[in-house]
């Protein structure tokens, strides 16, 4: 059996297909995804770096950004209001020390 090329980086061996455009794909390029297809069904899904981004091909990507950026907003905005932090902030010896 012949040995195939991953056809995103071209140095490594494919192993896998990508679930959005069929390409030839190593681990080192895959992302990986699960979907629930159906209550109590997990499909794992493996895209190249273009279709894993692409709402077409996964439209669960974006929901997933979305989702993430909301958290850390709302994780943000918990540790503001935190007396500690913005003390810290608020002592430049520290901030100072920090940076250097």
């Amino acid at each position: 059996m012949k040995e195939h090329l991953c056809e995103i980086c071209k140095s490594n061996r494919a192993c896998l297909k990508c679930d959005g455009c069929g390409r030839a794909i190593c681990h080192a390029c895959e992302n990986f995804e699960i979907w629930g297809t159906e209550p109590g069904e997990l499909e794992e899904k493996h895209f190249c770096p273009e279709c894993f981004r692409s709402p077409d091909k996964n439209p669960w990507h974006l929901h997933d950004v979305k989702q993430g950026m909301h958290e850390l907003a709302e994780a943000v905005r918990k540790l503001q209001h935190k007396p500690s932090f913005k003390s810290k902030l608020l002592r430049k010896g520290d901030f100072n020390a920090k940076i250097a």
